[in-house]
C-alpha cells in the first residue's frame, strides 16, 4: 500500500473543480510539519489544501519499503531523544510503539591519523585532561542557553563561531581536537568548519547536558518506522492532499494567496510554507521575501551530508567506528542480519565525498573501518542534491543563527513558515517539525481570523 493511498481524505472529480476552490489554508509541503499543520488547522474548521511534490508524504522522514533484501529502512529521520516531547506526544496520540534505546557504547574503532585504532581510546591517557576540559566547556556554554526562546535574543554571538574554531579556542592538542571534529560533525552533517559551534550547543542544550546528549544518540525509534506516523496525523487531518505538485511560485494579493504548480494554479486565504530552507530560493515569491529569509536561503545551511545502509559480510554486530574515512565519519552494525550480510548504517559530513548509490564508493568508504568488509548491497538517497530538499537535517553556518535567526520563524503577510529548521527545542529534527507545525496553525487561525 503506497502513502497515497493510506491516507483518508475527499476525492475531488475532476482538476477544474479542484482549481477552482478556494481554500482557507494551502499547505506547501508534506513533511511532519506540513502534516502536523494541516491536521491543527482542520481542528479548528478550516478547509485545507496540502501540496507535496514527491510522490510520498513524510520529506525527510522516508520509511523505504524493501530498501535492501525484504528490510523496510529509514532512508532519513529515525532517531529521538527522551527530551523530545512532540514526536513522544505524537506517538503517544496514535498508539505506536516505541524501541527502546540500543545501547550504543562509545566507538571502539578509531580512524586517526596514525592509521586504525582497536581501542576505546584514541588519544593518549596523558591527553584526558583535554577532553574533560572540552566536556565542561560544552556544559557550560549550553547551561547559557533558553531552548524555549530565539537564539538571537540571547547574547549569544560568542557561540556562534565555527565548531572548529570553538574546539581551536578550548585550547585542545591537534590529536584530541582532530578526533573531537570527527565525533561532532557526524552530529550536524557538515564539515566541522561550517558548522555553527552553538547549534550544536543548543542540542546538547535540549537534551540536558553533554552526557544525555551523547549517550542518547541512539536513542528512540519507532517500531513501525515514520511513515505509519505521518500518515496518521493526516489521515486524522482529512485534508485535501495532492502528491506530485511541485511549486513554482507563491503570490499574495489584498484577497489572499495564488499558488502556482507545474499545471496549474490553486486558490487560499492563507498558506503554509513548509518547505526545507534550501529550496525557497528556487520558489518566486510576490512579494518577494523578506531579506533576511532570501539571505538565509541563498548562503544555504551548513548540512551537506550523506547516510547510507549497507549489509556487510562478515563485520560484527557490535561494531562502532569514527574517524575521517573515506566518506563516512561513523560507521556502526545494527543487530540484523539480512541475506548473510549485517546490517550497518554510515554517516559523512560531505555528499561530494561519497556517491551514496555507488557500490563501490561505499565499499571502499566501509573499509577505511573495516579493511576486509564485502559490502553485498546498499541504499542511500542523495539528499544533499535531492531538488526538493537540497539538504540532510537542517544546521545552521557559524554567524546564521545570530544574524538570521529571527527572521526564519516570521510570518510574511498571509504566509507562515514552518519547517524543522524553524524549531526552537530541536531543529532539524523530526520533533522541531512538529513543533513548527504547531506554531504555523495557530499563526494562520489568527491571520484568517
Amino acid at each position: 500500500m503506497t502513502s497515497d493511498q493510506m491516507i483518508e481524505r475527499p476525492r475531488l472529480s475532476s482538476s477544474a473543480e479542484i482549481e477552482g476552490q478556494i481554500y482557507d489554508v494551502i499547505i506547501v509541503g508534506c513533511g511532519f510539519a506540513g502534516a502536523t499543520a494541516a491536521r491543527e488547522l482542520r481542528r479548528e474548521g478550516w478547509n485545507v489544501l496540502v501540496l507535496e511534490a514527491r510522490d510520498r508524504v513524510g520529506g525527510r522522514a522516508w520509511f523505504k519499503q524493501n530498501a535492501i533484501g525484504n528490510e523496510p529502512l529509514e532512508m532519513g529521520g529515525k532517531w529521538f531523544y527522551p527530551t523530545e516531547r512532540f514526536i513522544w506526544a505524537e506517538a503517544d496520540r496514535y498508539g505506536h510503539s516505541l524501541v527502546e534505546p540500543i545501547i550504543v557504547d562509545w566507538p571502539s574503532t578509531w580512524l586517526t591519523s596514525d592509521g586504525l585504532k582497536q581501542s576505546s581510546l584514541p588519544i593518549p591517557l596523558s591527553e584526558l585532561p583535554d577532553i574533560e576540559r572540552l566536556i565542561v566547556a560544552i556544559n557550560q556554554a549550553a547551561r547559557r542557553i533558553d531552548v524555549s526562546r530565539p537564539l538571537s535574543e540571547q547574547a549569544l554571538a560568542d557561540l556562534d563561531i565555527s565548531l572548529t574554531d570553538f574546539l581551536e579556542n578550548v585550547g585542545l592538542t591537534v590529536k584530541t581536537r582532530t578526533i573531537a571534529e570527527a565525533y561532532l560533525q557526524a552530529y550536524a552533517s557538515a564539515p566541522a568548519v561550517n558548522i555553527s559551534a552553538l547549534h550544536l550547543i543548543r542540542r546538547v542544550a535540549a537534551a540536558g547536558s553533554v552526557s544525555e546528549f551523547v549517550m542518547s544518540s541512539a536513542g528512540y525509534r519507532l517500531s513501525s518506522g515514520t511513515a505509519p506516523l505521518v500518515d496518521a496525523i493526516l489521515a486524522d487531518a482529512k485534508a485535501d492532499v495532492r502528491l506530485s505538485h511541485r511549486v513554482r511560485a507563491i503570490r499574495q494579493d489584498v484577497d489572499g494567496v495564488t499558488v502556482e504548480w507545474e499545471s496549474g494554479t490553486f486558490r487560499g486565504r492563507a498558506a503554509v510554507i513548509a518547505l526545507p530552507l534550501n529550496v525557497l530560493k528556487h520558489i518566486e515569491f510576490e512579494p518577494p521575501l523578506s531579506e533576511g529569509k532570501r539571505r538565509l536561503s541563498t548562503e544555504e545551511l551548513a548540512c551537506i551530508g550523506t547516510k547510507v545502509w549497507a549489509t556487510v559480510k562478515g563485520a560484527p554486530t557490535n561494531f562502532f567506528g569514527c574517524g575521517n574515512g573515506a566518506g563516512l565519519d561513523w560507521l556502526s552494525s545494527e543487530d540484523i542480519i539480512i541475506d548473510g550480510g549485517v546490517l550497518m548504517a554510515g554517516y559523512g559530513s560531505d555528499a561530494e565525498a561519497l556517491d551514496v548509490t555507488n557500490h563501490a564508493a561505499v565499499q571502499r568508504a566501509i573499509r577505511s573501518f573495516l579493511p576486509d568488509a564485502e559490502v553485498l548491497a546498499i541504499a542511500g538517497h542523495d539528499w544533499r542534491h535531492d531538488p526538493f530538499s537540497l539538504e540532510t537535517w537542517a544546521v545552521f553556518r557559524p554567524g546564521q543563527i545570530t544574524r538570521h535567526d529571527k527572521h526564519v520563524r516570521t510570518t510574511e503577510g498571509l504566509l507562515s513558515f514552518a519547517g524543522a529548521h524553524t524549531a526552537l527545542h530541536w531543529p532539524g529534527f523530526i520533533d522541531g517539525a512538529i513543533e513548527s507545525g504547531f506554531r504555523s496553525a495557530r499563526e494562520v487561525s489568527a491571520l484568517l481570523r
